[in-house]
């Protein structure tokens, strides 16, 4: 199943959830890119939260969901991410339409 990932300053992609691997990881094995920023955030039914990465020097196709665990050693990461869930409540700044 896809899910359609859309927004004014993004571009429009799919995202297939029947796949268990990440679009980053699909790239190359061997490189790990640093995340760049987090673009969108999900709770899925049993109340995990997946956040969906931006990957530093990787087009915006291949960011993917990811656990909290890999924000552990770049917690900033999150804070950032908090900041710009707050501007998206006060009408500041637009969320990403995963819809």
């Amino acid at each position: 199943m896809a899910a359609a990932i859309h927004n004014q300053d993004y571009e429009y992609f799919e995202v297939d959830d029947d796949d268990s691997e990440s679009l980053a990881s699909a790239e190359s094995e061997d490189v790990n890119y640093p995340v760049e920023r987090i673009i969108a955030e999900f709770v899925g039914k049993n109340g995990h939260v997946w956040f969906l990465v931006k990957w530093l020097h990787c087009p915006l196709i291949r960011s993917s969901w990811e656990c909290t665990a890999i924000f552990f050693d770049i917690p900033w990461i999150l804070d950032e991410w908090r900041v710009e869930k707050q501007k998206q409540v006060e009408g500041k700044s637009q969320p990403l339409d995963i819809a």
